[in-house]
C-alpha cells in the first residue's frame, strides 16, 4: 500500500502576533512555523497504517525551502519519503488542491490523506478538491477509518448522528480521505 499525506506549514499557535509597519500583513520576522495540527492526524493515521500494513508513506508540502521543516519534521516521525513541490504558498484552494492532484496522478498511491481544515485560512475543501480531480472516492472530518483491497470504511460524527461511508474500489485505484 502506498499512501500521500498531504502537510501544510503554519504558523505555531503560541507564537506572539505582531502587525507589520504596513499596518495589514503579520511581521513574520519572528515566527515559529510548524506542521498544521490537524495535518498532524493525517500524518499519525498514514504512520499507524505503515506499521499496521507495512505501507509506504509519502509526505508532500508546496510552498518555499522554510516548508522544508515540515518534512523534516514527517521523515523524523518515520514516513519514507517527502517532496516539495516549489511554489509561493498561496491560500487558493483550487490551486492546491489541482498542484498535489498533478503530483499524485499515476503514482500508484492507494490513499491519500489530509487534515479535515487548515489552520490559517480554516479551508477543510482541498482533499474533497484532490479526490474529484483525481476521480477517487473520498469520506471527510473521518473519525474512524478501516481500509481493505476492495476500498474503504469510514465513520463520521454528524448532525444527525454516526454516518457510515463506504469508499468502494477497483483494485489499483487509490482512495482519498481528509
Amino acid at each position: 500500500m502506498k499512501i500521500l499525506v498531504a502537510l501544510k506549514q503554519v504558523p505555531d499557535t503560541e507564537n506572539k502576533i505582531k502587525i507589520d509597519g504596513s499596518g495589514h500583513q503579520i511581521d513574520q520576522a519572528d515566527l515559529k512555523w510548524i506542521t498544521s495540527p490537524n495535518d498532524e492526524y493525517a500524518l499519525e493515521e498514514a504512520i499507524r497504517l505503515k506499521e499496521a500494513k507495512g505501507a509506504e508513506v509519502t509526505a508532500v508540502t508546496i510552498g518555499s525551502e522554510k516548508a522544508k521543516d515540515v518534512l523534516r519534521n514527517a521523515l523524523a516521525l518515520g514516513v519514507d519519503g517527502a517532496v516539495l513541490l516549489k511554489g509561493t504558498p498561496t491560500d487558493d484552494p483550487l490551486a492546491i488542491a489541482s498542484s498535489l492532484a498533478a503530483f499524485a496522478s499515476g503514482k500508484g498511491f492507494d490513499l491519500l490523506l489530509f487534515g479535515h481544515k487548515c489552520y490559517g485560512n480554516d479551508n477543510g475543501c482541498v482533499g474533497q478538491m484532490a479526490a474529484e480531480f483525481l476521480g477517487l472516492p473520498h469520506a471527510h472530518t473521518v473519525t474512524k477509518l478501516e481500509i481493505a483491497d476492495a476500498g474503504f470504511r469510514a465513520e463520521k460524527e454528524g448532525d444527525a448522528g454516526l454516518e457510515v461511508i463506504d469508499g468502494s474500489r477497483k483494485r489499483g485505484t487509490p482512495a482519498s480521505k481528509s
